[in-house]
Formats: C-alpha cells, structure tokens, sequence
C-alpha cells in the first residue's frame, strides 16, 4: 500500500494579490495596460503597465497598501478577496497563507483574521477583539463542542446549587425577609396607609 505524499501550497501576500489581480482582470477581458490606466484614472500616480506586469509576474515583491485598495475598487471587489485566495487547492494536504514570514494560517482561518473575526493562536482574544467598534462586534460562534461542554457544566452547576440549596429555598427566603420587616415596620409604628 503505497501512501499519498503530503503536499503543502503556502500562499504569500503579495503572490495572492498578483494571481487574484491576473485572474480578475482576465475574467473581466481586460488588458494590463487597461486595467493599469483606469488605476491611474482613480489617482494611481505612476501606475501603468509596465509595474502591473511586474506584480502579476512577481518580478515586484510588494503591492503597496494603496495600490491593493484601489486595485480593488477598480475591480469591483471587496479588498479582502484581493488578499487572499477565495478557495482553498483541494489537491493539497495543507492550502496556509502566510500572515507572516513565518506564521502560517490555513486559508479559511486567514481569511477570517483579516475579516476581525479570529485570532490566531498565539494572539491574545481579549487584545484582539478590543479594537473591534462597539456596534461591529460579533460574539465569536461557540463550536458544537464547546456548546455541549457548556451545557453539562451547567448541568453539573445546576445538581450542585439544588443540593445545597434545594428548590424553593430562595423563595422561603423572601417570604421569611417580607414577614420580618412587615413586624418590625408594626412594631416602629407604620402601617401600611403610611408606605
């Protein structure tokens, strides 16, 4: 039994950009010098043919953070799915993207980080999310493990407050308080015209 070899594709930034950029300008029939134009026609100074060519070649190792954004806008597509490849290679045993030099995310993992919606491992959840805007923040999801591992620590929660504190309790507990202050409010004079 011969066994399958292990292949791993990771993915760098500027690589994803430069194959999701050929890909969509191919799609929409697009020459580079047409799409390089309608940049420069967006404010692109400098952009033209020539340095589109190169980053869709990988000749040029960077795509600067204003180029991504209006090589975005001019391809009518969120950022995002310029960033990062939108489907993972099923042909491969790990598709990982690198957030870092060498930090490695499986795609969909990265795709969700750059979204806000993960933290990688060794980021810490609590610094993560506390740059999230109030009305933006998202509860991360439980998994369905987590939701059953929920679920039966409150069950263990809910035999343990029963044994020590046996159902009713609570409300004998405020009946006994209302019939002691009601005897002392007699016992001081008020009557209940005066509460």
């Amino acid at each position: 039994m011969t066994q399958k070899r292990k292949r791993v594709r990771i993915t760098p930034p500027t690589a994803a950009v430069a194959g999701r950029v050929r890909d969509l300008r191919q799609r929409r029939g697009w020459s580079a010098a047409e799409l390089a134009a309608r940049c420069a026609d967006n404010g692109l100074d400098g952009f033209n043919r020539s340095v589109l060519a190169n980053i869709e070649s990988g000749r040029r190792s960077y795509v600067t953070v204003t180029e991504w954004l209006t090589l975005a806008y001019v391809l009518d597509v969120a950022p995002v799915h310029l960033l990062l490849p939108t489907e993972v290679d099923e042909d491969v045993t790990e598709d990982l993207y690198a957030i870092c030099p060498d930090v490695f995310l499986p795609i969909p993992q990265a795709r969700e980080w750059v979204r806000g919606g993960y933290p990688p491992a060794a980021v810490d959840p609590r610094r993560y999310f506390s740059e999230v805007p109030r009305e933006e923040f998202k509860a991360p999801q439980p998994t369905a493990e987590q939701q059953v591992e929920h679920s039966e620590r409150l069950a263990q929660y809910r035999d343990l407050k029963d044994r020590v504190f046996p159902p009713g309790h609570a409300a004998e507990t405020r009946d006994t308080e209302q019939r002691r202050r009601r005897t002392e409010e007699r016992e001081n004079g008020v009557d209940d015209g005066e509460r």
